[in-house]
C-alpha cells in the first residue's frame, strides 16, 4: 500500500517531466486516494512508463490503468485471439491442454468445449465471432474489477448482496411507488379530460329559451 511520501515522490517524478503542471499539496492527497492501494514499486513504474510515452501530466486514473497494464503483463493474460488460439490448440495437438481461466470461462458461456467439439467445421467462424465477443466481455469485467478502488468494489458487493444503505432503500421505494393522480387527469395523455356540463355551468342564470 502506497503511503503519501510515496505518492508524493512519483508525482515529483512527474512534475520535473512536465514543468508547467502545477503540483498542489490538494491534488497530491487526490492523486494518493485514488493510488494507495497500488504498491510503491508498481506506482513508480507506471509513471516511468507514462512519463516515456505521455505528452501531458497523467491523471490519477491514467497511472492507475497503466500499473494495471503491467499487471496484465506479468500474469499473461492473452488477447481474445490468442484465447481462441488455445481453444483450437486442445483439439490439434492433445499436449496442449491447458487454457487461460478467462478462456475456460468464455467457452464454459457457450456450452462448454464438448459443445464446439461436437459442432462442424462450417460452425468454427460462428464460434469462434461468439468466442471473441464472450471472452472481450469477460476481460473487460475482470480488469474494471481490478480498477475499482477497494472501498468501492466493498460497496459493489454490498449492494449485489442485497445490503443496501437505507437512503437507497428509500430512494427505490419511492421510484416503485404508484404516484397518486388527481381522479380527473388523465396520466396518459398528460391532459386534464374532456367533462360535461351541466345547463347552469353552461348557461348561468338564463337558459337558452330565455325561461328562468
Amino acid at each position: 500500500m502506497a503511503k503519501l511520501e510515496e505518492v508524493t515522490k512519483a508525482l515529483m517524478y512527474l512534475a520535473a517531466l512536465y514543468p508547467r503542471f502545477v503540483l498542489t499539496e490538494p491534488t497530491i492527497k487526490a492523486y494518493q486516494t485514488i493510488l494507495k492501494d497500488l504498491s510503491p514499486e508498481l506506482i513508480e513504474k507506471a509513471v516511468e512508463d507514462l512519463g516515456a510515452n505521455s505528452t501531458f501530466f497523467p491523471a490519477a486514473a491514467e497511472i492507475r490503468r497503466a500499473a494495471f497494464d503491467l499487471v496484465d503483463q506479468s500474469q499473461g493474460i492473452p488477447s481474445a485471439s490468442e484465447a481462441w488460439g488455445q481453444v483450437k490448440g486442445i483439439y490439434a495437438d492433445v499436449r496442449q491442454l491447458r487454457l487461460h481461466p478467462l478462456a475456460i470461462e468464455a467457452v464454459n458461456s457457450l456450452g462448454g468445449l464438448s459443445a464446439f467439439g461436437q459442432s462442424s467445421l462450417d460452425a468454427e467462424a460462428s464460434w469462434r465471432a461468439r468466442f471473441i465477443q464472450a471472452y472481450d466481455v469477460l476481460a473487460k469485467r475482470k480488469r474494471r474489477e481490478m480498477d475499482m478502488l477497494p472501498g468501492v468494489r466493498l460497496y459493489a458487493d454490498k449492494l449485489a448482496a442485497g445490503k443496501v444503505d437505507s437512503e437507497i432503500q428509500e430512494l427505490t421505494a419511492k421510484l416503485t411507488t404508484k404516484q397518486s393522480w388527481p381522479h380527473d387527469w388523465d396520466v396518459s395523455f398528460g391532459h386534464t379530460p374532456e367533462k360535461k356540463m351541466s345547463r347552469e355551468e353552461l348557461y348561468g342564470d338564463e337558459s337558452p329559451d330565455g325561461n328562468e
